[in-house]
């Protein structure tokens, strides 16, 4: 039991590592104080794209960047190679 609490943590720290470099990657900044927070500046307005387990929410005045960020973001990709390459702890 507590070898898949372990590994259900572990996987979801290197979910986490995993996307926030995919997101800095497109300029965006991540929050210091709210980690699943990230924040760029678009057309001279702010993007803010928030993030827990595996729902992302994108947020912009201009609703051709939220689906553009959506395409650049590709969340549901990301949980599948980590499906495919299952950690063996």
């Amino acid at each position: 039991m507590l070898k898949a609490l372990y590994r259900m943590m572990i996987e979801s720290i290197l979910y986490y590592k995993k996307f926030r470099k995919e997101i800095e990657s497109i300029r965006f900044e991540v929050n210091p104080l709210h980690i699943c927070v990230a924040n760029r500046m678009v057309n001279r307005k702010q993007h803010t794209v928030t993030w827990h387990i595996d729902d992302v929410k994108s947020s912009h005045v201009d609703s051709k960047v939220n689906e553009h960020s959506n395409m650049e973001v590709k969340k549901p990709d990301m949980l599948q190679q980590f499906a495919e390459n299952d950690m063996i702890i």
